[in-house]
């Protein structure tokens, strides 16, 4: 039985970088649960307030490891990824630490 907690391998843009296709990205290590995964309160994009990016595009596109939001049309400035503890694998594992990533669209 697996009882390992899924962790965040990646994310593009990079924690730093800027945001240059228009796209976000979370890879995971393991498989995560489609239900676990919502846009408005698990994984979200927030500014320079942290204030929720809303209608910014295809959020929670939850693919086996990864996570995607597309189409993102965003003013140019900072910005923040946060992957909270509520995301979870396929067996029902949670997320053991949370992930804030800062990136900034030019």
């Amino acid at each position: 039985m697996n009882t390992e907690a899924p962790t965040v391998v990646s994310t593009e843009p990079t924690e730093g970088g800027n945001l240059t296709a228009q796209i976000v990205k979370v890879k995971f290590n393991d498989f995560l649960s489609h239900e676990s995964v919502t846009p408005s309160s698990d994984i979200r994009l927030l500014d320079a307030g942290d204030n929720p990016i809303a209608g910014g595009g295809d959020h929670g596109r939850c693919r086996g490891d990864r996570n995607t939001l597309h189409r993102l049309t965003l003013a140019p400035g900072p910005y923040r990824l946060v992957v909270t503890t509520d995301v979870e694998d396929l067996a029902g594992n949670a997320l053991s630490q949370a992930l804030p990533s800062a990136f900034a669209s030019p």
